[in-house]
């Protein structure tokens, strides 16, 4: 998926014309995972977590709301939502790989449909 990225690197990510986020933390391994964002205040824009591999995320001790992109092995988008609320639980399907979790609103006005590719822009 990432070759030239480790566990706890920075992304810039982008959709087509859309650049989603230039800060997403990659969390690709049980324990980042596991923790994803929870003791978190809030999630900045531009900021983000890509989750590989996950199909699902759980906001159970969450504070806040966030817009997740579930993606396939090959980075295209399988399913999407929007706005998604502290205490509840976001399925991508079965063909989801792995999830990027973005700042609610980050989606709203963009024109990104499933089977639109997501693309790494560069490790920091």
């Amino acid at each position: 998926m990432m070759p030239d990225c480790n566990n706890g690197d920075y992304v810039r990510i982008s959709c087509g014309e859309h650049v989603l986020g230039h800060r997403v933390k990659l969390m690709l391994n049980w324990l980042s995972r596991f923790k994803g964002l929870l003791g978190t205040r809030q999630l900045p824009q531009g900021a983000g977590a890509w989750l590989a591999p996950c199909s699902s995320v759980h906001m159970i001790g969450m504070l806040y709301s966030i817009d997740v992109l579930f993606l396939d092995r090959d980075q295209r988008i399988v399913n999407f939502k929007s706005n998604v609320k502290p205490f509840s639980i976001a399925i991508g399907g079965p063909k989801t790989f792995s999830t990027i979790e973005l700042p609610a609103s980050s989606l709203q006005g963009k024109s990104i449909t499933t089977g639109d590719k997501v693309s790494l822009v560069q490790c920091r």
